[in-house]
């Protein structure tokens, strides 16, 4: 690469000025490796010798990272920046050719599919002697991932075999965590047990089981509430929200009033720790141990809490007013309805030690809204909308208010949307077609 050299010059006033170029280039390498992809490329085209630094292989594998959403934190010591910068070059040729391996195992004699959460299949083995559960996390040969599998019967001291085909799985593997969530008449029981213990309960929770109102419609319990009832898991916090809409007159009115409440547990300690009430159908995210995301149809909310709360009676309802940040969407026009937010937060078991992970500072926050609009013929037809927005765009908002902003930071989408988010049109609309998303916007 050769020894960059330049020189100082004197501004207007005979002061002597320092350049850039003139520190080594180690440092200057060192520098560049802590930019992001976007101010990577900038240096890049402002000279020549900025960019024979950029090409150097510790930039260039610092670019590769940012434009993957990926990091090497955790990592394990002793492996040489070739091995690195290789495992990220086979990771992005991967990508490029979408030559990844089935994710989902083919259809065996005896296995069944029942569900993914958070990177682990959950299948349902069954033979002539047993009916086990599977846990299959795929491994990963570029990245260093190792694959786990965990086989468990000791659900079966608790559940039915028939309940397996109607029950939601949640795994989160960085606290050696399943719960199987069960829908009764008017609750949902939600299973806490330990994924390395044959699945026993979890030892570490407050209750082995939590009981919590399932979402009801003019007084019937809604069977398929899996974008309602679902849980959030972040560490030893979990968040469930249920819906009740009720209709003064027939079942198919076209007004229905709509209560919904959110909740946020210590599944360790048993203590509920934060409560909100609404009158909109909402979404609900943990983004990290002391804030929840509420995302609603006039936008996106954050909520603080005390994740160490001990107090064994509930907290009173937050007040909408308590926010740390709302940041507005656009009114897209007056029948327009939120129908779902997604938010997927990369986690790994602690004992992992990848070359390179997906980086949780690239999660993106996807927003659908359906609206309504003329085809031409006299009839409507259901569009949908998407918005895309990091999670960086969040905090970097958040910020304000810790620094020392200590009234509700209210932007109108005018004043951070363009900047801070995309928005994809689709044709279609469908009630299930969107999933997680990470990476960069």
């Amino acid at each position: 690469m050769g020894v960059l050299v330049s020189r100082l010059w004197k501004d207007a006033a005979g002061r002597t000025s320092f350049k850039f170029l003139n520190l080594p280039v180690e440092l200057q390498v060192e520098v560049l490796c802590h930019l992001d992809p976007t101010s990577l490329l900038a240096c890049r085209l402002t000279c020549r010798s900025l960019s024979k630094v950029f090409e150097s292989m510790p930039v260039q594998y610092a670019y590769r990272l940012g434009i993957s959403a990926m990091t090497d934190d955790g990592s394990p010591e002793g492996v040489s920046l070739q091995d690195r910068y290789s495992a990220i070059l086979q990771f992005q040729h991967t990508w490029a050719g979408s030559a990844f391996s089935p994710r989902i195992q083919d259809p065996q004699e005896g296995l069944r599919y029942l569900a993914q959460s958070n990177g682990v299949f959950v299948y349902a083995v069954e033979n002539s002697h047993t009916l086990a559960l599977k846990l299959h996390r795929p491994g990963d040969a570029r990245t260093g991932l190792p694959e786990l599998t965990f086989m468990c019967v000791a659900w079966k001291s608790l559940l039915e075999p028939r309940d397996l085909s109607v029950a939601s799985y949640t795994v989160d593997l960085s606290e050696d965590l399943l719960i199987i969530t069960l829908p009764r008449d008017v609750e949902h029981h939600h299973h806490f047990l330990s994924i390395s213990s044959d699945c026993y309960p979890h030892p570490l929770a407050a209750s082995s089981v939590l009981r919590a109102l399932r979402s009801t419609q003019a007084g019937h319990a809604i069977r398929h509430t899996k974008d309602i009832d679902y849980l959030e898991i972040l560490s030893d916090l979990v968040a469930w929200g249920n819906l009740q809409a009720t209709c003064n007159g027939d079942y198919w009115c076209d007004v229905w009033q709509v209560a919904m409440e959110v909740h946020v547990m210590n599944w360790k300690t048993g203590a509920v720790i934060w409560r909100y009430q609404t009158r909109r159908v909402s979404s609900y995210h943990l983004i990290d141990r002391h804030r929840i995301l509420v995302t609603q149809l006039d936008g996106i909310h954050v909520f603080a809490f005390d994740p160490d709360r001990g107090a064994p009676e509930p907290p009173a309802y937050t007040k909408p007013k308590a926010q740390l940040l709302h940041l507005c969407l656009p009114k897209i026009d007056p029948d327009s309805d939120l129908v779902k937010s997604f938010l997927h937060i990369p986690r790994i078991r602690r004992d992992d030690r990848p070359l390179v992970r997906l980086d949780p500072s690239h999660s993106v926050l996807a927003v659908r809204m359906a609206h309504m609009r003329p085809t031409g013929s006299g009839k409507e037809r259901v569009y949908g909308l998407v918005f895309l927005v990091p999670l960086t765009t969040i905090h970097i908002y958040l910020s304000r208010w810790q620094t020392g902003w200590r009234r509700s930071l209210i932007l109108p989408w005018d004043d951070w949307g363009p900047t801070g988010a995309r928005i994809v049109s689709l044709m279609k609309m469908r009630t299930h077609g969107c999933s997680s998303v990470a990476g960069t916007v």
